[in-house]
């Protein structure tokens, strides 16, 4: 794989691993700082360099990676004067990871076209836990020759790398999966709690669902929790899952489809985050239902 300057806008909990996988690949990495800048000491210490505007950063790398809360995020460090488009120019890539908009995507892909640089959106399935490892599942949507240009990058820090097809492609699937997922976890948590409600051991509903199709990874690690047993906190966000759920209810509205399960789900996580639980992992969502619901429960936030 040829080496790339490879720029980093967004090195939280997905960024930050995924930043160091790329520098252990070779390739020299540039780092814009953003508002959270604890990982910065660490990344400096293994050899990252740093950028002060995403235009100068566009300037020094073959290509740029955005890993941010929102593509409104995204299209603010996209555009204007000191914007990486601004410094775009032939053979110049972004390459966004940002759980995102296709209809962002569309038009900074436009943008790119015309300084005759290119944008690929790559949706990402897998916690950080998961980033951490190099082991994330990849949805790209970008043109054939951008795709085989980005592949080898991409395969530094994932398992599977799929091109879903041309722009907003990989976003929309990573939406789709996303709220598939949340579904489950609301799904097993109301399952939980009513279960327990009704002075059902849970110990016997974990061995009837581990022992059927229906058992999954995410059912493990929320009834290992709900029973007070040892469990790895699955590292996605209350309020970030909201954030995916509202976007698969969107898409599908605006492509006239009546969703009846996403919006259940999204009023679930809704009512989490109102009760302050948008920092709590979805892993922990029993007991964050619980609370709501006038029992007693105990939660780990990101900030644990």
């Amino acid at each position: 794989m040829a080496q790339m300057t490879v720029g980093f806008i967004g090195v939280g909990r997905m960024g930050r691993p995924v930043a160091l996988h790329l520098l252990a690949a070779g390739h020299p990495v540039i780092v814009l700082p953003g508002a959270r800048r604890s990982a910065i000491p660490e990344l400096r210490a293994a050899g990252c360099l740093l950028a002060e505007t995403p235009a100068a950063l566009a300037a020094a790398c073959d290509v740029v990676v955005t890993c941010l809360p929102a593509s409104a995020t995204v299209a603010r460090v996209a555009t204007g004067a000191q914007g990486l488009i601004a410094a775009a120019r032939p053979g110049f890539v972004h390459i966004d990871l940002t759980s995102g908009d296709p209809g962002t995507d569309l038009v900074l892909a436009q943008a790119y076209t015309e300084k005759g640089a290119a944008f690929a959106d790559v949706g990402m399935s897998g916690a950080p836990e998961r980033a951490e490892t190099g082991q994330l599942t990849l949805m790209v949507g970008a043109t054939d020759v951008i795709f085989a240009e980005i592949k080898p990058l991409l395969e530094v820090f994932s398992s599977q790398c799929l091109h879903l097809g041309e722009i907003g492609s990989g976003h929309r699937a990573k939406t789709i999966i996303a709220s598939y997922g949340m579904a489950i976890a609301n799904a097993t948590a109301e399952t939980l709690i009513v279960a327990r409600h009704l002075g059902i051991d849970l110990g016997a509903i974990h061995k009837v669902i581990s022992g059927s199709g229906m058992n999954s990874t995410t059912f493990q690690t929320m009834a290992l929790a709900a029973m007070g047993e040892t469990a790895q906190a699955r590292k996605l966000t209350i309020g970030s899952a909201l954030k995916d759920v509202a976007s698969f209810v969107a898409m599908a509205d605006a492509a006239g489809f009546a969703t009846t399960i996403a919006p259940a789900t999204l009023q679930s996580l809704t009512r989490a985050c109102a009760a302050g639980h948008a920092e709590t992992f979805v892993s922990d969502l029993t007991a964050v239902l619980s609370d709501i619901s006038g029992h007693s429960a105990v939660a780990r936030t990101a900030s644990a």
